[in-house]
């Protein structure tokens, strides 16, 4: 945000001077070669389907039912936001659940029939399926579940 834990430091674009970009606060940037994801309001790219606790579990032990911190990220709630208290982490839930929608473009879903879907599959087969099983289902507090929703602080992703 805008104060002590600044999360628009990582989070918000910036300019070719550095300076946040204002009319995208909290839009999503690239911190350290990793993608530090929209905190918008938005369904698709932001968290427009966490609920607070969602929010308050991911600030508190870096899981939740969408995602797990990794890189920067991870530093940032083993070294902050799990010390935080209750009401300071229902505190920014509430601030992040009243933030506003970005103009997100939501893509078209490809076909089952698409041949990039039928290596997808291949691959989640090869490398996914152990731990996320049949159909992306989760385990809880350990991995969470492959839902449409690009959220978790992963190595930057093609633009």
């Amino acid at each position: 945000m805008q104060g002590l834990g600044h999360c628009g430091t990582s989070h918000t674009l910036k300019n070719f001077l550095g300076g946040d970009k204002g009319d995208r606060f909290l839009s999503g940037s690239e911190v350290e070669g990793w993608y530090a994801p929209n905190l918008g309001a938005d369904d698709h790219t932001g968290l427009g389907k966490w609920t607070q606790e969602d929010i308050v579990s991911y600030l508190r032990s870096g899981v939740n039912r969408y995602a797990i911190a990794s890189g920067p990220m991870a530093d940032t709630v083993r070294h902050s936001t799990q010390h935080w208290r209750d009401e300071d982490l229902r505190a920014v839930a509430t601030y992040l659940k009243a933030g506003k929608p970005h103009d997100e473009e939501v893509p078209q879903p490809l076909s089952a029939s698409d041949d990039r879907m039928k290596l997808g599959a291949q691959i989640y087969e090869a490398k996914c399926y152990a731990c996320h099983s049949p159909g992306g289902r989760s385990e809880r507090n350990i991995f969470p579940s492959w839902r449409p929703i690009r959220w978790s602080i992963s190595p930057t992703p093609p633009r």
